[in-house]
């Protein structure tokens, strides 16, 4: 997927160190709920319009 698709470009946190804390929690994760979180973000990545929230 090309990044300029994008409307939103997700990047992970990683500290000074090298460290990226989220990527390391969404590996901790069973498979099933990774899959719920990558599909959440792409969604967010190519199918979000800016102001629309995804939840009530």
């Amino acid at each position: 997927m090309r990044e300029d698709f994008k409307r939103v470009i997700v990047r992970f946190f990683r500290a000074d160190s090298g460290n990226e804390p989220v990527r390391k929690w969404l590996k901790s994760l069973a498979p099933d709920d990774r899959k719920v979180i990558g599909a959440d973000l792409q969604t967010l990545e190519f199918g979000w319009s800016v102001g629309m929230h995804l939840c009530c």
